[in-house]
């Protein structure tokens, strides 16, 4: 794999296209072609971080591989020697080791059942080894919560609850409109970020990735970046 400079998009938007194709072709029961496809993407970019002299190039190979550990798992077999690159690098007390803890902890996650390869300000929260801050309007006010990719609506729902201080719980739930003028409340077992990412993917809004300047911001200045979420009664 090449290098890329700091400020190119087309890595990131290129590997989000990769995986959404590998989502959409592992639905159901994995091929061993997707298997394949997977582990080879793993490979790449671990031969990227070997023997690197080029600091930029080995922080940008770990960016990719956390956005890749989050939402795709390799074959059991390359999990070892893999587990073992990451623990050796997470020694390192630079932010590269900080990179490869990050990577580390969400290897060793459960796989999640992810539609959507991951939006523009989740990959920028991977980039920093932050949460998703998600803005999520309530009839007398906006609030701020902080979601994780394996965030699912009812989750969000409790950390809105909490924020809000609302004691009586029942009835409320997120809605939100990924084509304009099409709201509704969402599943509570759908993720957070799978909403986000679809809402991403939609024709008004690919031309997001044209801007090449949004991967230097910081995932607070992306506010703009995700759909309308709604929190209201949404039965009584």
């Amino acid at each position: 794999m090449g290098d890329y400079p700091a400020g190119d998009t087309n890595i990131y938007q290129s590997l989000v296209d990769i995986l959404q194709k590998l989502l959409v072709a592992s639905e159901g029961v994995k091929s061993g072609d997707v298997v394949s496809l997977v582990d080879e993407i793993y490979c790449q970019l671990w031969k990227q971080l070997t023997n690197n002299p080029k600091p930029d190039s080995v922080k940008k190979g770990w960016q990719l591989l956390s956005i890749l550990c989050s939402i795709l798992k390799p074959n059991p077999k390359l999990m070892p020697p893999l587990l073992e690159f990451f623990q050796a690098n997470a020694a390192d007390p630079t932010e590269l080791g900080q990179l490869a803890s990050y990577c580390l902890a969400w290897i060793n996650k459960p796989a999640l059942s992810r539609k959507f390869a991951p939006s523009l300000k989740e990959i920028v929260a991977h980039m920093e080894m932050k949460d998703v801050p998600i803005t999520v309007t309530f009839p007398i006010a906006d609030t701020v919560i902080h979601i994780k990719p394996d965030t699912s609506v009812k989750e969000a729902c409790e950390l809105v609850l909490q924020e809000l201080g609302i004691q009586d719980r029942v009835g409320f739930g997120l809605i939100a409109g990924v084509v304009e003028g099409s709201e509704a409340p969402l599943s509570n077992d759908e993720f957070v970020c799978d909403v986000v990412s679809r809402w991403s993917r939609t024709t008004q809004n690919k031309k997001m990735f044209g801007q090449s300047d949004l991967l230097s911001m910081a995932v607070e200045q992306l506010r703009a970046y995700q759909p309308t979420f709604y929190f209201r009664k949404v039965y009584f």
